[in-house]
């Protein structure tokens, strides 16, 4: 007959089979997680996501990440519905979550810090944010070129 050891007030006491908790009834188990993310199946199940995977929609991100650090659904590959994959957009600099923002197709990356304001055309102001057209024909703004790059804008008065 098979039992167990329980150690109760400095006693061992051997239990036969049949007394203690049944099985499923232990609260301090760890809840099922099939593929090992940081969603148990029952949040899984909850999300819409697939328990059997850690990027269930494919787009070559992971859910945890998705839900927790980037703010995207794990269950939508394209989750603004633009077009381009939440991936795709996150490589190019793109916010994923906005529909009105999508990859450059020179790759320019969107580095539009999202604070600034136009303060005038003196030296040390902050130009506006003018619409340019890149070598590819496509409409870019001036400010998604704000940290890495240095650009020089000069006019001329004849």
């Amino acid at each position: 007959m098979r039992g167990s050891l329980v150690l109760a007030a400095g006693i061992l006491v051997a239990l036969p089979s049949g007394c203690g908790p049944a099985p499923g009834d232990d609260d301090d188990a760890p809840a099922e997680n099939t593929d090992g993310d940081c969603l148990t199946d029952a949040e899984e199940a909850e999300l819409g996501t697939d328990p059997a995977s850690t990027d269930s929609d494919g787009d070559g991100l992971e859910d945890c990440a998705e839900r927790d650090e980037i703010g995207t659904d794990p269950t939508l590959a394209d989750t603004d519905g633009d077009g381009f994959d939440d991936a795709e957009e996150i490589a190019c600099v793109s916010d994923p979550a906005d529909a009105a923002e999508t990859c450059y197709a020179c790759g320019w990356p969107h580095g539009d810090p999202g604070d600034l304001e136009s303060t005038g055309a003196d030296e040390g102001d902050v130009i506006a944010n003018l619409a340019l057209w890149d070598q590819c024909g496509e409409e870019v703004h001036l400010w998604d070129f704000t940290g890495p790059y240095y650009i020089l804008y000069a006019t001329a008065e004849w």
